[in-house]
């Protein structure tokens, strides 16, 4: 959908741009925005990683997130085995976390419970899910999304320094 007041859809474009530099980890590049709403009497969401492990969004509520209408995500432990972390990004849109609990000695659920307009930053392939929502209003967002994969062509299937250059790194 294409806004129709262009001077308006690039003063949005260029507030986002200039909150993913300002939010964002070093290197982010936004690849889109838009609204997100959990109506009133919605379900739980899957616990899933939005696109890949390489990406990572910027969230603000419009209107109050709540005990009874948020978003959880999971905090892993520094020691997660590299074989759960690649068990997580082989299937990002269904995270077994139940599997993911036997691999670690504890991993923390956190939920989000914010006021409107607060900015949220979920980093790079942070595990969450949308609570059901039992609340009386809306929970409504607007959200921009990041990644940080310079050239999807070569990324991750080659392990040679094209993958290497595909991806930001923190130090660039």
């Amino acid at each position: 959908m294409e806004l129709s007041d262009k001077a308006l859809a690039k003063e949005l474009h260029d507030w986002c741009l200039k909150a993913s530099g300002q939010f964002a980890e070093k290197g982010a590049i936004m690849d889109g925005y838009g609204f997100v709403v959990n109506p009133i009497g919605s379900k739980q969401q899957v616990w899933h990683v939005d696109y890949t492990t390489d990406a990572a969004a910027i969230w603000i509520p419009l209107t109050q997130f709540t005990d009874r209408n948020a978003t959880q995500f999971i905090t892993l432990p520094e020691t997660t085995p590299e074989e759960a972390l690649e068990k997580v990004a082989s299937n990002v849109d269904d995270v077994d976390v139940d599997a993911l609990a036997r691999s670690v000695d504890h991993f923390q659920v956190h939920q989000i419970v914010a006021k409107p307009m607060s900015v949220l930053y979920m980093g790079r392939g942070t595990i969450h899910r949308g609570i059901s929502n039992s609340g009386d209003d809306n929970r409504i967002s607007f959200y921009i999304s990041l990644h940080f994969i310079r050239d999807y062509a070569v990324y991750p299937y080659y392990a040679d320094e094209r993958s290497e250059k595909a991806v930001v790194n923190f130090n660039d």
